[in-house]
């Protein structure tokens, strides 16, 4: 297959989404009883499970990306590109502060005692 890439183990799905691995097994259970993901066993490290996007994931996941593209189009429609640049390079900053996921976006993240008085 072209460019596919090689899935994710679940504590790597439950460590970039920052959610419990016990409930990371539900939602997998979930998206693998829609015919969205397949669980297999790593041949790596057959103690591990490793996620895969099936054809029906992938296509579900790019209608979703496309109707998330149509409303954000819709609900910033008001601003202008350069308001929305402004608007955008501000959030990423208070998201920069407070979560490292977004470091590379903007300023080093503080830490909690950092909150200016």
């Amino acid at each position: 297959m072209r460019g596919r890439r090689r899935g994710l183990s679940q504590r790597q799905v439950s460590e970039r989404l920052r959610m419990d691995p016990a409930d990371v097994v539900s939602l997998v259970d979930i998206l693998e009883e829609s015919g969205y993901l397949e669980r297999r066993r790593d041949p790596a490290d057959r103690r591990r499970y490793r996620l895969d996007a099936t054809e029906d994931g992938r296509l579900f996941l790019s209608r979703r990306r496309e109707a998330s593209r149509r409303l954000n189009q819709r609900l910033f429609a008001p601003l202008s590109p350069q308001e929305l640049e402004q608007f955008t390079d501000m959030i990423v900053r208070v998201l920069a502060r407070h979560d490292s996921r977004f470091a590379e976006f903007g300023p080093p993240c503080a830490g909690a005692d950092d909150t200016p008085a």
